[in-house]
């Protein structure tokens, strides 16, 4: 079934009184007759299919990058790449560079072509990409500079009510739509990758696994089997992180817009009681813990209107 845009004071009170309202539509349908940018999707199946390579040593402040943007300071570090804030030269503004270990040398006319069809993703609740190109031999994103944290971390800090946390996701919930309807699937969508501004708004980050929605993935090769919190990025093997995986994406299936759904509603159950719906040790005890079905989650708290709503989207 499919949930409604939901306004803002149409979720307050939401929590001890329960009375969100949800329109019985079906759940898939936002998620149908989706067309993808062919500029995006192109862009990140090249970059998909290129060999993943070691990172270049750490840059150094002051390190210029495509002549735009001059290197501040090192500002995070992942399986896909590193993050840093930057000054752009050109707009005077702050910016942040994520260098990706992808190698992208026989791209570099098309990268130009495909950051303008990337910069057509601009929706309030998505991290905007200013300028994607290529920088000793790596695919860098130039992106806007968000003042926040995760929701992952505004989760952990204080006991947060159900209302708050609707908001939250409602908005996240927005900006995934926004980056469906422009052909991606973000393969990795969790609390940790939902930002909140110091100002209260919410963005949706690290595509950094994003491909094509007309992208086939490959046929799992490998994993972690005892790692739940895993993310093994390399062409072809699982990527993403098990405890927020559709089934399809733990089998190493075919991903869609539908997979990134699963995901959204196993983060939200997960912020509203505190534990992932299908809890496990390993990806394997996950993957298991899906096949007993939704009637076996431990619901014992939600809203029953809630609980339907995210079922339903499980």
């Amino acid at each position: 079934m499919v949930i409604e845009p939901i306004d803002d004071a149409e979720i307050k009170g939401i929590g001890e009184s329960d009375t969100l309202e949800v329109n019985n539509n079906d759940l898939d349908h936002e998620f149908e007759g989706i067309e993808g940018m062919d500029g995006v999707s192109g862009f990140i199946r090249a970059v998909a299919a290129a060999p993943a390579l070691p990172l270049p040593l750490s840059l150094s402040p002051g390190c210029i990058i495509n002549g735009s943007f001059k290197i501040v300071c090192q500002i995070g570090m992942g399986g896909m790449g590193v993050v840093y804030r930057a000054h752009d030269l050109q707009l005077n503004r702050p910016v942040a560079i994520k260098l990706h270990r992808t190698l992208a040398s026989a791209n570099g006319k098309m990268l130009l072509h495909e950051a303008q069809a990337m910069a057509k993703l601009t929706h309030e609740n998505v991290i905007t990409v200013h300028e994607v190109g290529t920088f000793d031999g790596h695919v860098f994103i130039a992106m806007e500079y968000f003042e926040g944290g995760s929701v992952r971390s505004w989760l952990d800090r204080d006991k947060r009510s159900q209302e708050d946390i609707l908001k939250v996701f409602l908005a996240a919930g927005r900006g995934l739509e926004a980056a469906h309807q422009a052909g991606l699937i973000h393969r990795d969508f969790k609390p940790d990758n939902i930002l909140m501004a110091d100002n209260g708004r919410i963005c949706v980050a690290d595509f950094g696994l994003a491909r094509g929605a007309e992208y086939l993935e490959s046929p799992l090769a490998s994993a972690d089997p005892s790692n739940p919190s895993s993310r093994l990025t390399a062409t072809g093997t699982l990527v993403g992180t098990p405890a927020y995986m559709a089934p399809e994406q733990l089998d190493g299936g075919e991903l869609t817009e539908r997979s990134d759904q699963f995901s959204f509603c196993a983060s939200l159950f997960e912020a509203l009681t505190g534990t992932p719906p299908f809890p496990g040790d390993s990806a394997v005890a996950i993957r298991e813990a899906i096949e007993l079905g939704v009637n076996s989650m431990n619901t014992a708290g939600l809203a029953p209107r809630i609980e339907n709503v995210i079922k339903r989207g499980l």
